[in-house]
């Protein structure tokens, strides 16, 4: 789900870097290493936010109004790099799933509180982005340099959504809840009117311009426009809850147990 849209003269692999070097490509070295680097870096910070700061809300609140600053401060720099390498002042807005959404998904931790109604669609609508961006981040071959500012930005902040959403489940921030889904249809709906708007807007201007998918595929040459985008999204959604459900389910289960079974030994010594 990425915000890249590429231009006439893309179509072709960039020249080789300095030193004759070939360029990034995914799942080459660059990319892998940037994959280890952010599990090891995410791995450390969830250590020492659950040994220091899990049960404090306050801080909490704090880190995570932190965090969406850090999340503005990515994606904004990600637009104003589409500005000069797409060649439009337009390209400052989000014309994205994922642009857009780092963007609510920022606001809503720096002005919204704990478990706000916002969170329980953007949250997720990112870490279905973001996770399928690193994973497949077909757009680190658009320039030679791995760390070309369109491609370094969407990779970080695509990073962040997925932090973000997974340390807000493992502190209990955001709770998933599924009576809360009517959240995922009203959130895309808004999506998809600001995407017709944007190109009411735009697209006059610039006869390849395009929002949240509508016109152009997001993998260029695949079928993977909104509507697939769409239900993707309301899939994955959908197994993550029963799956959600499940384990919940079994960890209650075995809390029941456990004091079932602490009342039994006390039981015991007693007699």
């Amino acid at each position: 789900m990425s915000e890249y849209v590429l231009g006439p003269s893309e179509g072709t692999p960039p020249p080789a870097g300095p030193h004759n070097m070939p360029p990034p490509r995914v799942f080459g070295w660059q990319h892998l290493l940037y994959l280890v680097v952010v599990i090891a870096v995410g791995a450390a910070i969830f250590l020492l936010v659950r040994k220091k700061y899990a049960k404090n809300d306050r801080a909490l609140s704090l880190i995570f109004r932190v965090c969406g600053v850090i999340l503005l401060f990515f994606v904004t720099i990600n637009r104003v790099s589409e500005i000069f390498r797409l060649h439009g002042w337009y390209y400052i807005f989000p014309n994205s799933f994922c642009g857009l959404g780092s963007f609510v998904l920022a606001f809503a931790l720096i002005f919204g509180k704990k478990d706000n109604i916002v969170l329980h669609f953007i949250a997720y609508l990112t870490m279905f982005g973001g996770i399928v961006n690193l994973i497949y981040p077909y757009y680190v071959g658009q320039h030679r340099l791995f760390f070309y500012p369109s491609t370094i930005s969407g990779l970080l902040h695509h990073t962040m959504c997925v932090f973000i959403f997974v340390l807000m489940v493992y502190t209990g921030y955001m709770k998933p809840d599924i009576k809360k889904w009517y959240a995922i249809p009203l959130g895309l709906s808004t999506f998809m009117t600001v995407g017709v708007f944007e190109l009411s807007m735009f697209l006059p201007l610039d006869p390849m311009y395009d929002a949240m998918n509508i016109i152009v595929a997001i993998v260029p040459d695949t079928i993977l426009t909104w509507w697939f985008v769409g239900l993707g999204f309301v899939l994955a959604y959908a197994v993550f809850m029963v799956a959600w459900h499940f384990a919940n389910k079994a960890r209650n289960a075995r809390k029941q147990e456990a004091a079932a079974s602490t009342l039994e030994r006390a039981a015991d010594k007693k007699m």
